[in-house]
């Protein structure tokens, strides 16, 4: 009788020292060294799974935590026996913007930076007899002009710049190299027809000769083109740029005054012009006969 009582006891301890050992669970606390965690610390349970939290810290790349010098993996068994305290290591991060400027691969600019460092402003490029529009990366993001890198910004890019075809809501330019010139439409089904007076601060002065010419063949009973805008920074008009345009009407910034607008209009063989709007606003001519001959004008000042 002892001893089956002794053999009991014996079992018992055995298999008390198996589960013990089978549960073995410790405390893993984290000193970020620098970052913000949500988690200070975690329960691990010897020789089973575990996952370590990845923190993150502005400006710099997470190198890994660290009980002493050895390095522990993110995941994993776990293996070490006792309350441990890791400590996060982090190496401080460099960007560079470079810029091809003529698209052809050749990165000429280099901007170098840091998540420390002040904003700056990326140079628009110039080129002659071109105008810049938009700079792009190999993944096809576009970034616009007068790109402005802010502090605490991170990324390195491969910006290649791309230039402007001259060609503006279908309205078709232009350049000289100093203003453009409206030349030509291709567009057919818009309602209205805008020209800024500028683009990429290249002030748009001008109209072509028969730059909408047959522009009535869009236009009413058709119902796509009706109305044509043009800014007040417009001085001059080519000869035949509205003819066989009936029925479109055209606007000008009220910044015109009637005795402006009656010569702007004097090459329009019987038009009756209606103004309405104000300084806000612009003034609608509606053109109620055929513009036919010379439309050239010059505004003045």
């Amino acid at each position: 009788m002892k001893k089956n009582l002794l053999f009991l006891l014996i079992i018992a301890a055995v298999l008390l020292c198996f589960v013990s050992c089978g549960e073995k669970s410790y405390i893993v606390s984290f000193d970020a060294n620098g970052a913000e965690m949500e988690t200070e610390r975690i329960k691990v349970e010897y020789g089973k799974g575990y996952k370590l939290p990845e923190p993150e810290r502005l400006g710099y790349g997470f190198l890994g935590w660290y009980n002493g010098e050895e390095k522990v993996e993110l995941t994993g068994t776990w293996n070490i026996e006792g309350d441990v305290n890791l400590v996060a290591k982090w190496e401080f991060l460099e960007f560079t913007i470079t810029c091809d400027v003529d698209g052809d691969g050749t990165f000429e600019s280099k901007y170098e930076y840091n998540s420390m460092s002040n904003t700056f402003e990326i140079e628009n490029p110039t080129k002659d007899g071109m105008i810049f529009s938009h700079w792009i990366d190999k993944n096809g993001n576009v970034f616009d002009r007068d790109l402005v890198i802010k502090s605490g910004s991170e990324g390195s890019y491969d910006l290649t710049a791309v230039w402007w075809d001259y060609v503006y809501d279908d309205v078709i330019f232009e350049y000289n190299g100093e203003t453009l010139k409206v030349v030509g439409y291709k567009g057919k089904f818009k309602k209205d027809i805008y020209i800024p007076s500028k683009i990429f601060e290249v002030d748009v002065v001008s109209i072509g000769e028969g730059a909408f010419e047959g522009l009535e063949a869009y236009a009413i009973p058709l119902g796509y083109v009706s109305r044509l805008y043009i800014p007040k920074t417009v001085k001059y008009i080519g000869d035949n740029a509205f003819n066989r345009c009936r029925n479109i009407k055209v606007s000008i910034y009220s910044s015109y005054t009637e005795e402006d607008i009656n010569e702007i209009t004097r090459w329009l063989q019987g038009v009756e012009i209606s103004s309405v709007g104000n300084d806000d606003l612009v003034d609608v001519l509606l053109l109620k006969k055929p513009a036919i001959g010379s439309s050239y004008y010059e505004k003045f000042e």
